[in-house]
């Protein structure tokens, strides 16, 4: 209905303005399947919007079907060339759905913003840069959003409950699309020369603006439209709704011996891709920095004994690490794993950088044999299977939970030998996050050292310079991991040894 049609706001060109095709490079990671970027950033978003003092965050990431008419009404300007681009009457969109979280937070409109305080919902919706100033959070950037507008046709609709300060609740739903400016099948209607291949919806602000819908009734109207339920009762959180998709191109394509099953769906994808990047934090309730992560696909609760048998692994490694504490794991008997401190003189207030559980598993163990035939560990973190001995697998990760990579051929992994096909190394490093980084009369959290070195994209850690000093506690940890590992399972470290050893009993012996 025309009543419930949202406002366009297209962004004009301004001095130092972003346009779309810059946007939708911003995040410059190529290397990465699209589906694992959304999963890492929007999980990410949660995370760093948790209540206080909560003991959980639910995400849930769903593939929904809706009706092209009902949909494409509500979008001022682009309407036409949507009913035209897409003939079929049934489309599908990803909608990422979270509970137990604060909901986009803040002023509805830049206006309103005093102070500086912009708050989550203008962060989100209509600015770029913007990082997360919460301790302990993840975005360091304000970048990883960008990956919304990658998933489909680059439009987002955001729809939000929050709690407000006098304890009533309000809903705020708006949309974004971000396109290429320069392409010829752009959606936005052209004004003038200058285009940015930015634009809002919402209901008007002034002349020149658009703000977030607040009506309840409007909003459950295009909640409906899309297939998706509104918060009920005291829920609060944030939904990120991505229309259009198409589900082949986000499947990344792979040739191998066997194909992967999770490669037949978006959905069974995005369940491995879930456990993939944050197994630790998954149903993990000795987590100790802040609420573990409910995750679901479709609804359907991902727990740790049904995770695959590395992710679980895994889960239990970092919990290990993390806390000491002894955990069930019904595929790895605790006697296997070692954990070590990993020691940093005079440049920590006690000396521990984090602590490295490592353990070698085999086939049986990671149920890669009959009846199961689970893939190799490899093949579930996205890497060719190898075909004569199997390199070590080391996996960092800092307070939010989210696996930053996992290196197969790095600093991480100096020196450490490969095992024979039928086994496997695997190592968590968990830094001691707390600890604070002694550096020129610039105190930091061991946490926040790591962040302020993660790219934009949390692939990996840099050291950075505090104060006048170029650190390097990054490549010690590194070094001392590898140290750790190698000295534990390097069989030709073990032949030096005895050889010194010998040679030394026998000179001392001849003096004797």
């Amino acid at each position: 209905p025309e009543e419930y049609r949202m406002k366009i706001e297209i962004a004009k060109m301004e001095r130092m303005s972003q346009t779309g095709s810059s946007l939708l490079r911003l995040i410059q990671n190529d290397h990465t399947p699209i589906l694992d970027l959304l999963i890492r950033e929007s999980v990410q978003n949660s995370i760093d919007a948790a209540k206080k003092h909560s003991d959980w965050v639910g995400y849930d990431i769903s593939t929904k079907e809706f009706e092209k008419t009902k949909v494409v009404s509500y979008f001022e300007g682009i309407s036409d060339k949507l009913n035209k681009r897409y003939k079929n009457e049934k489309q599908k969109s990803i909608v990422i759905k979270d509970y137990n979280t604060t909901g986009l937070t803040g002023p509805i409109h830049q206006e309103y913003v005093e102070n500086n305080n912009y708050g989550n919902l203008l962060k989100l919706i209509y600015e770029i840069s913007m990082p997360q100033e919460k301790i302990g959070a993840g975005g360091s950037w304000g970048l990883g959003k960008t990956v919304y507008f990658r998933v489909g046709i680059g439009l987002v609709v955001y729809y939000s409950r929050i709690r407000q300060d006098d304890g009533t609740y309000a809903s705020r739903l708006a949309a974004c699309l971000v396109e290429d400016e320069t392409k010829d099948d752009r959606l936005l209607p052209d004004q003038g020369n200058l285009r940015r291949g930015i634009a809002w919806w919402g209901q008007p602000h002034n002349d020149d603006s658009t703000k977030p819908i607040t009506d309840e009734n409007k909003i459950r109207e295009i909640l409906e439209s899309f297939n998706v339920s509104e918060y009920q009762g005291n829920e609060t959180g944030t939904t990120v709704i991505i229309p259009f998709i198409h589900e082949d191109k986000l499947i990344p394509k792979r040739e191998t011996k066997r194909p992967l099953w999770w490669h037949s769906s978006v959905e069974h994808y995005i369940s491995i891709a879930l456990q993939r990047w944050y197994s630790p934090k998954i149903d993990n309730l000795h987590y100790p920095y802040g609420p573990y992560l409910k995750a679901s696909v479709n609804g359907e609760l991902i727990v740790k004994d049904k995770m695959e048998p590395l992710f679980s692994i895994i889960n239990t490694l970092y919990t290990l690490a993390a806390t000491d504490k002894l955990v069930k794991n019904d595929y790895l008997d605790q006697n296997m794993v070692t954990v070590e401190e990993i020691k940093l003189y005079r440049t920590l207030e006690n000396n521990v950088a984090g602590q490295v559980a490592y353990t070698k598993v085999n086939r049986e163990i990671l149920r890669m044999v009959v009846p199961y035939n689970k893939r190799s560990p490899f093949e579930y973190i996205e890497l060719e299977d190898t075909d004569d001995t199997n390199p070590p697998i080391v996996l960092d990760l800092r307070k939010p939970g989210m696996i930053v990579n996992f290196e197969t051929d790095s600093k991480w992994t100096n020196g450490i030998d490969n095992t024979d096909k039928n086994e496997y190394i695997i190592a968590v490093f968990v830094p001691k996050s707390d600890n604070i980084v002694k550096a020129s009369h610039i105190n930091i959290t061991l946490d926040e050292y790591l962040r302020q070195g993660e790219k934009a994209d949390h692939s990996s850690w840099e050291d950075i310079i505090l104060g006048d000093r170029q650190h390097t506690i990054v490549s010690r940890i590194q070094k001392g991991v590898s140290r750790a590992i190698r000295e534990a399972y390097s069989e030709s470290d073990k032949e030096e040894f005895a050889t010194k050893s010998g040679a030394l009993s026998k000179a001392l012996a001849k003096l004797l």
